[in-house]
């Protein structure tokens, strides 16, 4: 037993499984068309020919033939297996493989992901597949979004929290000398934080794509119609960076908040006097805006000499900007018009989850080594880690849009799949014996011991011991 190897065992029976699974498979799928054929209504599908195709599973490619028919009330050509099975398939894909292709690509460089699919499951697939099935199910998340997402049990809030700030990500194409950067839109929606006074964030949603300011605020809009009782919502608290399409984006009815961490970036920036920084702060946390805006004014004015114009520039921007948000700088929580809207009991802390926001959904994935994007491919990747971040993707998968949901027949598939294993059964010993990974390994697998039923019938049927 020197040269015995876990390592090696391991693999040996993975492969086996494997090709235990695509034998199954393709018998049952041909099982399936074989039913198909003989329930159908035969005036109406008249056979044309068998059809080989290849359906790529997470244990591999299985390869099976069904049956085109021609329709002839509907004058169309059709695949009757195809009809009962695309609801679990994206093209040449099961829905299964596309689910993990999602969270592998979503976590990886397409690069990387193809090599750890390839390592970790008997499915072979390469970058550039990887690259095409997200850019294709961002086109199904888009229809989730407008037409597909949950809208039963909404939530009634009095207050609805909203935070939104932009990525910068870098551009790749020709032009990527002269468009260096393009910004991702990031949106959070939260009801508020936890009672234990922890700081996590109560029905956290994270919507973001790269796209113009009007289809962020669209999104956004739709997201919230379809989550929560918009009625009975008495303010939305806005938190933004001041940047022009946030801007945009605060309603009349809204209670628009500029975030803090900005505000202190660009006050620290500007004042590099200690002690009128010490004052305009101090002015800042009484509410004092006129206060702090004369304070830097005045500071302006002192080192505007000549000699640090670089300097002057910067507390100009800064004045400029703050001015520009005067009536924003306030809390939220500390401002007249929010008194109305408190609540017994409710916790109300400061706003600023975006950044962390922006380093969970954006930057751990799409900022390092100085990746590159294409406009499309950024928006995509947004869209995608947006919504494995809110738990969506599986509920996704489920109700996959338009192009690939399962049509209605007049066929009971649970009906239809325990004859294709009856039907399929007596081959299976056959099929099992000629397996090579079976001839190598020797091993007592407990399965083929247990009581009988289809799974250890058709496991030891291939295992050659039935």
């Amino acid at each position: 037993m020197d040269d015995f190897s876990l390592r090696e065992l391991e693999d040996t029976i993975f492969r086996a499984v494997s090709e235990i699974a695509r034998n199954v498979t393709r018998m049952v799928l041909e099982a399936l068309d074989e039913q198909l054929m003989n329930s159908r209504d035969k005036i109406r599908y008249e056979v044309i020919r068998k059809v080989q195709t290849t359906v790529k599973m997470k244990y591999g490619e299985v390869e099976y033939g069904r049956r085109y028919y021609k329709d002839h009330i509907n004058k169309e050509k059709v695949f009757l297996l195809d009809k009962l099975t695309e609801g679990d398939r994206l093209g040449l894909y099961s829905t299964g493989a596309v689910e993990m292709v999602l969270k592998v690509c979503a976590e990886m460089s397409y690069q990387k992901a193809a090599e750890h699919i390839k390592n970790n499951t008997a499915l072979t697939i390469s970058k550039t597949e990887c690259w095409n099935i997200v850019q294709e199910f961002s086109e199904v998340i888009d229809n989730y979004l407008e037409n597909q997402l949950p809208s039963d049990d909404k939530k009634d809030v009095n207050i609805l929290y909203e935070e939104a700030d932009g990525v910068w990500l870098f551009h790749q194409g020709k032009n990527h000398k002269k468009e260096k950067s393009m910004e991702v839109k990031v949106v959070t929606l939260y009801d508020g934080w936890n009672e234990d006074n922890t700081k996590r964030l109560v029905n956290k949603t994270v919507i973001g794509g790269n796209c113009s300011a009007a289809d962020i605020n669209k999104k956004t809009e739709a997201v919230i119609d379809s989550l929560y009782n918009i009625d009975e919502i008495n303010t939305i608290v806005l938190n933004g960076d001041g940047a022009s399409w946030i801007d945009g984006m605060a309603g009349k009815d809204m209670i628009y908040q500029l975030d803090r961490f900005h505000v202190m970036k660009y006050i620290t920036k500007a004042v590099k006097d200690s002690k009128i920084l010490k004052r305009v702060k101090k002015s800042l946390k009484e509410n004092d805006i006129t206060k702090m805006l004369d304070l830097i004014e005045t500071y302006m004015n002192s080192i505007d000499d000549g000699s640090n114009d670089k300097q002057v520039k910067i507390v100009k921007d800064t004045l400029r900007y703050l001015q520009n948000h005067k009536d924003n700088i306030i809390y939220y929580h500390e401002r007249p018009e929010f008194q109305e809207f408190l609540e017994d009991g409710k916790i109300y802390k400061n706003m600023g989850v975006q950044e962390n926001q922006n380093c969970t959904v954006i930057t751990l994935r799409m900022k390092h080594r100085r990746m590159r994007w294409g406009y499309s491919g950024a928006d995509a990747m947004v869209k995608l880690r947006c919504v494995i971040e809110n738990g969506w993707l599986s509920d996704i998968i489920k109700q996959i849009d338009g192009r690939y949901t399962r049509r209605k027949t007049d066929i009971d598939p649970d009906e239809i799949i325990d004859k294709a294993f009856e039907s399929a059964a007596p081959y299976l010993k056959s099929v099992g014996s000629g397996s090579r990974y079976f001839d190598q390994s020797k091993v007592s697998i407990p399965l083929l011991g247990a009581a009988k039923t289809t799974l250890s019938t058709a496991i030891r049927g291939l295992s050659g011991l039935a």
